[in-house]
Parts: C-alpha cells; structure tokens; sequence
C-alpha cells in the first residue's frame, strides 16, 4: 500500500506535544488527552481513553509509550468492543467473517497466529485484540464495566482538563 494511503489510529508523539489539547476520534473509540506545547516542557498527563475496542487499545498503547497515563473506560468485560466475546453493542452479526485478510488488519509487531485463516471470523478478532491488550500491557489500565455519560471541560487554572462521569457495574463515579 502506498505510505500516504495507512490510516493513523493514534497520535504520534510529535502530534501530542503540538496540540494544548486534542480529542481523538477514533470509531468506536475517543481519547481526550491534555497535552503539553512545544513551548512547554513535556509532562505526563492522566487520559481518558473511552472504548476498549480495536482503535482503544492501540490509543491507550501509543499514549502510555509517549509517557502518559491512560485509562481505559470499557463498557464491556474485556477489550475487544464490538468483537469482544460478549459486546455490550451486539451489533456485529454472529457467523460474521471479516472482509479485509489478516495481513492487513494485525499490527506490525504482532501476528495473527500462522494457524488462523485469512479471513477470520468475529470471534477470532475479538481474541486477538484482547491478545493485543495483553501484549502491549493494556489490560491493566482499563476500568471495566465502565459507561461513560458524560465528558466536560474542568474548571481549572493551567493545563486544559477534563471531567470523565461514568458508571461502573451501574454505580455513579
């Protein structure tokens, strides 16, 4: 594939230190990060990652590389959202296999096991991005049973920061 045509997942980095703060979208996942300048000397900052899914945990794995402390807000029981074994959101069909081959769908430094076929089933997806929390080191910053219902700017002086209301296993934090 051509280099300019890869999908980023997560920022760079170089992209955390540019931006006071950045909001990243990503599918079934969002970070809200507080971020220092270039002006500023780097610091770390505790982050929200919400959504455990295949685009949160590789969020949650950039950002605790670039220094920060993530927290991973899951819905569900494990990684894997939508294709986790038992989603929250059941919107993945059972019986589904994927349309994109192996090859193109795993990470650079971690394979898809030489056993699985090429186009993998639901289920199969779901195990590899919890293989991928477990890894990279990931399971251990996600909250589990987590819904997050409300993310909101913090009155504070200095560094932008955020309010993460949420409900865990349905009591209130």
């Amino acid at each position: 594939p051509r280099p300019h045509a890869r999908a980023r997942t997560a920022p760079s980095p170089q992209d955390l230190a540019r931006h006071d703060t950045t909001v990243c979208m990503c599918s079934a996942a969002a970070a809200v990060l507080s971020v220092a300048t270039t002006s500023a000397p780097r610091l770390s900052r505790r982050v929200a990652v919400i959504g455990g899914g295949s685009a949160g945990v590789v969020t949650a794995r950039f950002l605790k590389r670039a220094g920060h402390d993530a927290t991973i807000f899951e819905a569900g029981s494990t990684v894997g959202g939508v294709w986790a074994d038992n989603p929250t959101n059941d919107v993945v069909y059972k019986g589904l296999h994927t349309n994109l081959p192996t090859v193109v769908m795993q990470s650079p430094d971690l394979d898809f096991a030489s056993s699985v076929p090429s186009y993998i089933t639901k289920e199969m997806l779901g195990q590899y991005i919890e293989a991928y929390g477990r890894e990279f080191g990931l399971l251990q910053l996600a909250t589990f049973g987590a819904t997050v219902t409300r993310v909101a700017p913090a009155a504070s002086e200095g560094a932008p920061r955020w309010t993460v209301e949420r409900t865990v296993d349905d009591v209130a934090h």
